[in-house]
């Protein structure tokens, strides 16, 4: 999964097991946010498990998309610091 991140460097395994390292498993409740818009961005998050639903921030009643197992987000808001 690490490896699907196209920032990250392809031909470098020595880099991928480090971001492998550093990385944790956590559990998220059905339900639960994980992110709202306008927070600062600290963490990358990648779906083993289940699926994420990304709400439409000026109406958090529409979906406007769904992610599911081997997808990651948070990535771009990382790199440019948002």
């Amino acid at each position: 999964m690490v490896e699907k991140v196209k920032y990250f460097p392809k031909n470098n395994p020595g880099i991928i097991m480090e971001i492998v390292k550093c990385l944790k498993i956590t559990t998220i409740p059905r339900g639960e946010i994980i992110c709202s818009n306008g927070e600062i961005a600290k963490e990358m998050y990648f779906i083993i498990d289940g699926e994420a639903v990304v709400l439409l921030p000026t109406d958090e009643t529409k979906v406007i998309a769904v992610l599911k197992k081997t997808d990651y987000f948070g990535e771009i808001a990382i790199i440019n610091g948002t």
